[in-house]
Formats: C-alpha cells, sequence, structure tokens
C-alpha cells in the first residue's frame, strides 16, 4: 500500500449566489485509511431524516491506491435531527 495523500476540493452550491467549498484529504497511514473532511453547519439531508455535518456529496475517486487501484470514498456524516 502507497502512502499517497489526496487532498480534494468539491464546490458546494448553497442558497446565495456563494459557493462552499468542501476540503477531503485521504491517506494511508500505518495500515490505516485516514479521511479528514471540512464540518458544515449541520443541514437537513435529503430525506430531511437528519442533519448532515460532512459530506463528499457523492462518491470520490482519490489518488490514494489499494492493490493497485484507486480507492473511492462517499462519506456522509450526520446527528439525529
Amino acid at each position: 500500500m502507497t502512502s499517497n495523500i489526496f487532498t480534494h476540493n468539491r464546490a458546494k452550491p448553497d442558497n446565495s449566489t456563494r459557493t462552499k467549498v468542501m476540503a477531503m484529504t485521504v491517506e494511508i497511514r500505518d495500515g490505516k485509511l485516514c479521511i479528514e473532511i471540512d464540518m458544515q453547519k449541520p443541514e437537513p439531508s435529503a430525506s430531511g431524516k437528519t442533519l448532515v455535518v460532512a459530506s463528499t456529496k457523492g462518491n470520490v475517486v482519490t489518488t490514494v491506491v489499494v492493490d493497485g487501484k484507486p480507492v473511492t470514498i462517499g462519506l456522509n456524516a450526520y446527528i439525529k435531527r
């Protein structure tokens, strides 16, 4: 396993004309997949059942490689409403 570090910035539109950026860093360190992602102000999920506090907003293919293949991450962190 390679200890690559992958940094991703995904533009996230909000209700204004500004764009928020969700940054994620991924690396393999000491045999562990380490994911660091920006947190956001809690906002309702698509279903409205939970409040999302961090998300990749879909799958993101990284440059971190395992067995010669890139690792894909889809992450949602949420709290109860």
